[in-house]
C-alpha cells in the first residue's frame, strides 16, 4: 500500500510513502526511481513530505520518528523523536525552520529544525491526529483527527484560535484524513472518512 505522496516544490521529483517501510523518489519527466530510502524498521512509512526548499524530504511512521533526509542523496540528516506511538502526519513550515508532526499520541509536536529539538507539544485532541498543515503564513498550524475535529492553532504559543467538527453519523466518529490550504491561507480543504470533502473559511485571526 502506497500511504502518500508529495511532490517536489520544483516540480521535478515525486516522492512516496509505503508499508513496505521505504520512501522511493521518482523523476516527473520519465518515472524514472532515483531513490529508495529504508525509512522505518518498524513498518509502514505513513507521511512523507519535501521541505519547501526543495532540499530534504520529511517523514514519518510506524517507529514513532520524525525524520529528515537528503532529498538527493536519501541520507538521514536528523531525528526527531517524542511521539508515544505512530506518527500519521508530518509538515514544513513555509521558512524550512519548523516540522510538525502528528499522530496515534492524540498529539501535535513542534521540533526546531536547526537543533532537532522539540518545541512544543500540543495536546487538546480527543483522537488519533491524522492531519497536519502549516498556515502559508508560517504562524498557524491546522490539525485535523479521528472524531472528526479541526482545529487551527497558533504556533508560537500552542494556543487554539479555531476548532470546529464534522457531525457524526449515528454516533459513529468521522475521521479527517487530510488538509490543505489555500494559497492565500484563507481556504482549507478536509478531506473525511465520509466520502466526503468539505471546505472551511479560515477567519481572518487564524491566518
Amino acid at each position: 500500500i502506497v500511504d502518500a505522496v508529495a511532490i517536489s516544490p520544483d516540480s521535478t521529483k515525486i516522492a512516496s510513502a509505503s508499508y513496505d517501510k521505504t520512501v522511493r523518489v521518482w523523476t516527473v519527466a520519465d518515472t524514472k526511481q532515483v531513490a529508495q530510502i529504508n525509512a522505518d524498521a518498524a513498518g509502514a512509512v505513513y507521511a512523507v513530505t519535501f521541505t519547501p526548499n526543495n532540499e530534504m524530504l520529511c517523514v514519518g511512521g510506524a517507529d514513532k520518528i520524525v525524520k529528515l533526509y537528503n532529498a538527493a542523496s536519501g541520507a538521514e540528516v536528523k531525528k526527531f523523536a517524542g511521539h508515544g506511538d505512530a506518527v500519521y502526519s508530518v509538515a514544513v513550515s513555509p521558512d524550512n525552520t519548523l516540522v510538525a508532526s502528528a499522530g496515534a499520541d492524540k498529539t501535535v509536536k513542534i521540533w526546531t529544525v536547526a537543533t532537532g529539538a522539540e518545541a512544543r507539544t500540543i495536546s487538546g485532541h480527543a483522537g488519533w491526529v491524522y492531519a497536519v498543515q502549516f498556515a502559508p503564513s508560517g504562524k498557524f498550524i491546522a490539525t485535523g483527527d479521528y472524531t472528526g475535529e479541526i482545529a487551527i492553532w497558533e504556533v508560537a504559543t500552542g494556543n487554539r484560535v479555531f476548532s470546529t467538527k464534522v457531525p457524526s453519523a449515528n454516533n459513529t466518529p468521522i475521521g479527517i484524513f487530510n488538509l490543505a490550504y489555500s494559497h492565500d491561507g484563507a481556504l482549507l480543504g478536509v478531506a473525511c472518512a465520509n466520502n466526503m470533502a468539505y471546505v472551511i473559511v479560515v477567519p481572518a485571526n487564524a491566518r
